[in-house]
């Protein structure tokens, strides 16, 4: 369990606790979005990615930070389309973006958002 939110930390017991709460409607939409290609097929191209650590490098003024679009983040990080996720919580991407802007994450709103594009951006 993570102590934090009280969920599950395995994979598999997350996805057994989402089945218990989410309508069926909803958890299968999240099952065949989540669990199956492509997303097998990305987390094998992921394993063969290796960071290989650099020693004896002067990291007295390293930065994350970039630029793009025009806007400076903190780190080239994007927060993907998470559709539906009103169908998991009621605040659905309203919280999702509300979350992005308190990490300072750019938050990509689905085409399939519960919400309006326009209240989303409002939220956040």
């Amino acid at each position: 369990m993570n102590a934090k939110s009280g969920l599950p930390w395995e994979p598999r017991e997350l996805a057994a606790a989402a089945r218990r709460n989410l309508t069926d409607g909803a958890a299968t939409y999240f099952e065949t979005t989540a669990v199956f290609p492509p997303s097998a097929e990305n987390e094998a191209a992921w394993a063969e990615w290796r960071f290989v650590p650099r020693v004896g490098r002067d990291v007295g003024a390293v930065s994350t930070e970039v630029e793009i679009l025009g806007a400076k983040m903190g780190a080239p990080i994007l927060l993907a389309p998470c559709a539906f996720t009103g169908r998991a919580h009621a605040g659905g991407e309203l919280t999702v973006a509300r979350a992005a802007l308190d990490t300072g994450t750019t938050y990509v709103v689905p085409q399939t958002s519960t919400k309006a594009p326009r209240d989303v951006a409002k939220s956040a």
